[in-house]
């Protein structure tokens, strides 16, 4: 001052180097103004905003990324910003994806596959004949008897070719030895025993001579006549009881 005391600054301002008045030092874009006067660095990937008093990150769009100075940085074709905003690179695509011009994926067309460099589709070119192009944009065979359809993505029968024989399934294997069939069962009738079957000296009817073919009648105690013979003993005990 004139009378030779001393006055304080205004805040973000120092006095001058001949101590004769004040002003505030000159920063730089990386820089903010103290309240006491002086220059400060900002931090990494930050820089001063519009009044030079804040370090702010700039923001920075998607095809940008924050540099060093806190600037924002144009990336590449085919990349973006990445994470936390402060590298550049292309986002994860999946296998039927490419990455386009700005960074972020798209599908391929159908019957299409990923060029090596992830930047573009192709379709391949398959072997005529007997490769067909699936919906992946690989190759793959035919079936023996078939070969490559008009639009390279099908398969269609070949004429000159037979068709596989038809698979029969054998059946299975039945075994030779048989069960014993089951006791046979007789709902109100009787079932013969061994001691009710006559022996040969007791049996009495008829049989079939097995020379001749000629009915016969067996007496008691095998006795064995014939047929004519026992019609004409049957005639006589019937005429007996008429009398």
């Amino acid at each position: 001052m004139p009378d030779g005391t001393c006055e304080a600054c205004p805040k973000y301002s120092r006095a001058t180097s001949d101590h004769k008045g004040c002003a505030a030092q000159v920063c730089t874009a990386r820089q903010i103004l103290q309240v006491d006067g002086r220059c400060a660095e900002c931090y990494k990937y930050t820089r001063a905003d519009a009044e030079g008093k804040l370090c702010i990150p700039h923001n920075c769009n998607d095809r940008q990324k924050l540099g060093p100075d806190g600037s924002c940085v144009d990336c590449p074709d085919f990349e973006r910003a990445q994470g936390t905003g402060l590298t550049c690179g292309p986002d994860t695509c999946n296998i039927r994806q490419r990455v386009q011009r700005d960074g972020t994926c798209i599908y391929c067309e159908l019957f299409h596959a990923v060029c090596t460099n992830k930047k573009c589709c192709t379709k391949p070119t398959c072997k005529p004949m007997v490769e067909h192009i699936t919906k992946d944009g690989l190759c793959a065979p035919c079936l023996f008897y078939q070969q490559t359809g008009p639009d390279g993505t099908t398969c269609v029968t070949d004429p000159t070719k037979k068709l596989p024989d038809p698979q029969i399934i054998a059946p299975s294997p039945v075994s030779l030895q048989s069960a014993a069939p089951p006791a046979p069962t007789y709902a109100g009738g009787d079932v013969w025993t061994d001691e009710q079957f006559l022996s040969e000296d007791r049996a009495t009817g008829f049989y079939l001579n097995q020379q001749t073919g000629n009915l016969g009648f067996i007496l008691g105690n095998a006795v064995r006549i014939s047929s004519a013979v026992a019609a004409m003993g049957t005639a006589a005990l019937i005429a007996m009881n008429a009398l």
